[in-house]
This record gives structure tokens, C-alpha cells and sequence, in this order.
């Protein structure tokens, strides 16, 4: 598949609620003591390896080794190493909230009080729990009700924070009740699709930035879905799925505007495909997948054939413009018209003609590819112009 078909780009909105509850969790802290030990243990990691109370007591601190072992695992109560090792051998490394900290130069630490947490039910969100979360000296106006979702993180998971870049944080524990509070917030989601990923869907999540009185700070992030992107949910497919949205305008380079099945196929080597409006699209496949509902960007793509599907169309075109007169001047003026369709294609001389002809009568792409002409499915053979 060519590299150079376009990037997709897909946008809905979506809400935040807020929920308040008692939660004990980790997070960032300016306990500079903690800086030494976050440095060595990340050092260690670089070099693939475990920090022990020996590395701590010979490089950090004049500590006997029951000593450093003892600071080592306060570190682990903070959240900021995890233990991997044995009673008899202690090892341990950074946990996901310790890689997220140390590079900001900032440690950890347990909290347990009143906290406010930002949740969704966006698909593509799907097991990222807590989308922000903040502390509060004061619990709000409202009833308490049981608390249907979960906000832990799973072990060795840590959150990031959509308004604070730099504010990584672990929920480790939560009340049995929360407070649905009544203020929303709209965002609006990105899912970007480009030939060359794979992997899970590569996601952005942004706000208009409003620098009114009492109004939220705009939210500009990029992450990772957390929903795994299936084997079928393929660059090709979601392609041929937006491309054949009924709602998706198509038009052509030359200002027409008709069913791509009406062109013949000379023609499509002369356009360029545009759906030059916002449109909609539903990714979905019965019984495989279901991404929902998304508004598509303007997509422009240039017709041209995939170098290996050069030749075949190439020879294809010269033999129709070739036509009855079997001459070697009429050869080198077919093969000129087909160059100028497709620049990189090599004119063939008249021998070289016939001997194509007789290994291959339908000399290129066959009757049943023609006819097809360029649907969605048809454009991974194509990609776009220099």
C-alpha cells in the first residue's frame, strides 16, 4: 500500500462529566530527598536492569543494606518503584507513575482525602478511567450515590491529566459513593488514520481556548486509545468505509461532479478526487467492529497507479490507443499518449507489443478491474501525484 494516500482525520465531540469522592492516590510532589533514588532507578532502567539495596547503599547514601532496602520500599508505598524481586533478593524498578515523574524532577507521594474527577463514556477512551482529576478542601452541594464505574487505574497504569501536561497521577483506592456533579464539559476528539500506523488509534482531544472570566482553559492533548485496534480495523478498510459514506461529496478536479462508475478509465487517469466538504461517516462492519459516528475533513487524493501497477496500466492504455493500425509509427504515437497519462510508464516499440500480446491478451488490468473503475476499495491501488 502507498504511503502517500492521505491522512485521514476524524472529529466528534464528545462530554466530560465530573464526579466528586474520598480516593487515596498518587501523585507529584516536590520532595527533592526522593530525587537521588528516582535518577539511579531510571539510570538502571536505561541499562536494562533492577535497582537493589546494594546499588543504593554504594552509590547514594552511607546506609547499611537493611537500611536502603527500608527506603526502597517506602518508595514503593509512594508509588514510585514497584518491587520485582524476592524476600531474599530485593529488586525493583519505576513504576509507570515513576517514569512519568522523574523527568520533570519531581517525586511522588500518597494522598488520601476529597478529590474531583473528570470521566466520559467516549468508546475510544474506554479504560482510561480518569480523565483529570483535583484535589477539594470543601465537598459540594448534592446527594451522595452509589459508584456504578470504576476509577482505579489497574496495577502498573498511571493517568495523565488533559489540562495539566505534566501532572501524571495514580487512583489507587476509592468510596463505595460519589456526587455526579451538574457542570459538563464538550471536547472534541480526533481520530487520525494514516497509511503508515498501525497499532492502536492515535488520538487528540482539544477545546476553543476561552480567556473569559470563570470560563475552563482550553485542552490540547494527543494520546493513545486505549482500545486495542483490531487486525480488521485496517488503514484500507476504514478508508473504503469513509470514502463510500453516503453523506461523503465527490467531485472531480475538473469541476464534475458524477458517480466515479460513469467515468471511463482513461478518465480517472486525469482527475483528482476531492471531497472538498466536511461530511460524516459511521465506521462500522456488523459482527466486527463499531467506532461510531465521525465528521471527515476535506480529503484530496491525485489518481495515479502504485509504481508496481505502472506497467500493467501503461501497456493497457498504449494497446487501446494503438487500435487497428499496426504500424511502428502508430506504436510510438499510442505509447506517447500513454506516457502522457502516466509519466513514469516506457512506451513500448511494435515488437515489443506483440510479444506482450501474445503472452498476455488482455495486455494489463482485466475486464473485471475496468469495470469497477475507482470505488473506495479501488484507491489502495493508487496514490497520490508527486
Amino acid at each position: 500500500m502507498s504511503g502517500r494516500l492521505p491522512t485521514l482525520r476524524l472529529r466528534r465531540t464528545f462530554t466530560v462529566r465530573w464526579l466528586e469522592t474520598m480516593a487515596c492516590v498518587q501523585v507529584p510532589a516536590s520532595h527533592t530527598e526522593w530525587l537521588p533514588l528516582l535518577r539511579l532507578a531510571a539510570e538502571q532502567a536505561r541499562r536494562q536492569q533492577p535497582i537493589t539495596p546494594e546499588d543504593v547503599a554504594r552509590k547514594l547514601l552511607p546506609l547499611s543494606v537493611a537500611g536502603a532496602r527500608t527506603w526502597l520500599e517506602q518508595a514503593v508505598r509512594h508509588g514510585m518503584l514497584t518491587a520485582i524481586g524476592t524476600p531474599t533478593a530485593p529488586a525493583y524498578t519505576l513504576s509507570a507513575l515513576g517514569q512519568a515523574t522523574a523527568p520533570l524532577g519531581h517525586s511522588t507521594e500518597a494522598k488520601h482525602g476529597l478529590f474531583r474527577c473528570a470521566v466520559t463514556d467516549e468508546p475510544l477512551l474506554a479504560g482510561m478511567g480518569v480523565l483529570q482529576l483535583e484535589e477539594r478542601r470543601e465537598a459540594s452541594a448534592g446527594a451522595l450515590t452509589p459508584l456504578t464505574e470504576s476509577l482505579v487505574h489497574a496495577p502498573g497504569s498511571c493517568g495523565q491529566s488533559l489540562l495539566q501536561p505534566d501532572g501524571p497521577f495514580v487512583v489507587t483506592r476509592t468510596a463505595d459513593v460519589a456526587r455526579e456533579l451538574p457542570a459538563r464539559q464538550a471536547l472534541t476528539l480526533e481520530l487520525e488514520l494514516s497509511p503508515d500506523h498501525t497499532g492502536p488509534f492515535r488520538l487528540r482531544i482539544f477545546s476553543e481556548r476561552k480567556d473569559g472570566k470563570g470560563e475552563k482553559p482550553g485542552v490540547d492533548a494527543r494520546l493513545t486509545s486505549p482500545l486495542q485496534r483490531r487486525a480488521d480495523q485496517t488503514y484500507g478498510d476504514l478508508l473504503a468505509l469513509v470514502l463510500s459514506a453516503q453523506a461523503a461529496p465527490r467531485e472531480l478536479s475538473a469541476g464534475l461532479s458524477v458517480p466515479f462508475a460513469a467515468l471511463p478509465t482513461e478518465a480517472r487517469l486525469n482527475f483528482r478526487l476531492r471531497h472538498p466538504k466536511t461530511f460524516t461517516a459511521h465506521l462500522r462492519v456488523p459482527g466486527q467492529f463499531d467506532l461510531g459516528v465521525f465528521e471527515v475533513e476535506p480529503i484530496e487524493v491525485s489518481l495515479v497507479p502504485r509504481p508496481e501497477d505502472v506497467d500493467a496500466w501503461g501497456l493497457w492504455l498504449q494497446v487501446r490507443a494503438l487500435g487497428g493500425e499496426r504500424t511502428p509509427a502508430a506504436a510510438a504515437k499510442a505509447g506517447e499518449a500513454a506516457r502522457q497519462k502516466i509519466p513514469t510508464y516506457r512506451p513500448r516499440a511494435l515488437h515489443e507489443l506483440a510479444a506482450a500480446l501474445a503472452q498476455q491478451p488482455a495486455s494489463g488490468p482485466s475486464d473485471g478491474s475496468r469495470a469497477a473503475l475507482l470505488e473506495a476499495y479501488d484507491l489502495l491501488l493508487w496514490e497520490d501525484a508527486p
